[in-house]
């Protein structure tokens, strides 16, 4: 299983179920569930119980709507490393329109404290992102 330890070190604990699946057979990803793994989103796992730090709450994110995902609000002013950005335990991305997989606007977990939530807006395409980034002086 080393190579699902260093998928766990890369991704913060968090895996997809693609990814899981090359590593361990379904019987032993349905033990892992059962016994010490949790589900995060559907198809996203945690390799831990409990909750999920900042880190991870974005990793679940990215592995869930993939990698065309695209990082909005405050995350944004996070990493500019703005002091004064409000409290928000949910992850706002933008997606592009044509993504084939198109996650509901709320993720499985809203209802429980450990999940976070993802906040899904759809845009064009990464062009409308990057006029829009500019127009709000960002980029």
């Amino acid at each position: 299983m080393t190579g699902l330890t260093q998928c766990f070190e890369a991704q913060a604990g968090i895996i997809g179920r693609g990814q899981a699946l090359c590593f361990v057979t379904e019987d032993q990803l349905g033990r892992l569930l059962r016994k010490s793994w949790q589900v995060v989103f559907p198809g996203v796992y945690a390799a831990f119980r409990g909750s999920l730090n900042a880190d991870q709450r974005l990793w679940a994110a990215r592995v869930y709507c993939g990698d065309e995902m695209l990082l909005t609000d405050r995350h944004v002013l996070l990493a500019h490393e703005v002091r004064y950005v409000p409290d928000e335990d949910g992850v706002h991305v933008l997606l592009p329109w044509s993504q084939t997989r198109k996650p509901r606007g709320l993720a499985a977990g809203d209802s429980h404290p450990t999940h976070p939530r993802i906040v899904v807006a759809w845009t064009l395409s990464r062009r409308t992102v990057r006029q829009s980034a500019h127009r709000l002086r960002i980029a």
